[in-house]
């Protein structure tokens, strides 16, 4: 049943082959640990030995990824923020002189975005699901929509960005 919802991924973006690294079973969706009968896919890790880029090997469809009523916030895990002020106060010494706009790919609710907006970065959020209303509503830019490479093109053309910061986005990555 699940077959139908899987992209499998041979080859990656630089035309590598792709070699598994570490298979880790197959597992349900974030959020879906459900203890009725649930859904579960193969999550296997795979690296290009020619770009070194690391990637799932299987992705399953935006849709299920992303459901319309995307229920998981990063502002709900005091660990993730805390780490998020470090990111920012290490990019902070090193780059704040220089006046970057910083780009979150895969946003979620924006709080990784709020630390930078209060360090005085220029900011925005990319994220897809519902979640970046929340983004948009404590005055993050935000662009609501997948990062691909229309996306990645566009901000491209708009000089828009010195530092990108892709965190947590192993689900992202067959969309580019």
């Amino acid at each position: 049943m699940y077959k139908k919802n899987i992209l499998i991924k041979k080859r990656c973006i630089c035309g590598g082959n792709l070699k598994e690294e570490i298979n880790f079973g197959k597992l349900p969706l974030i959020n879906d640990f459900k203890k009725v009968k649930t859904i579960k896919y193969p999550t296997i890790i795979s690296q290009c030995p020619k770009c070194f880029l690391v990637q799932l090997k299987y992705a399953v469809k935006d849709s299920l990824i992303f459901p319309k009523n995307y229920s998981y916030l990063s502002a709900d895990s005091d660990e993730k923020i805390k780490d998020y002020k470090d990111l920012i106060a290490k990019i902070s010494s090193r780059f704040l002189r220089y006046k970057p706009m910083i780009v979150d790919i895969g946003g979620n609710d924006g709080s990784l975005m709020q630390i930078a907006k209060k360090r005085n970065f220029s900011e925005m959020n990319i994220e897809p699901t519902n979640v970046a209303n929340i983004s948009k509503e404590r005055g993050i830019k935000t662009l609501k929509k997948k990062f691909n490479s229309r996306t990645a093109n566009d901000l491209k053309k708009k000089n828009y960005y010195l530092i990108s910061l892709f965190l947590l986005i192993f689900l992202h990555i067959l969309i580019i």
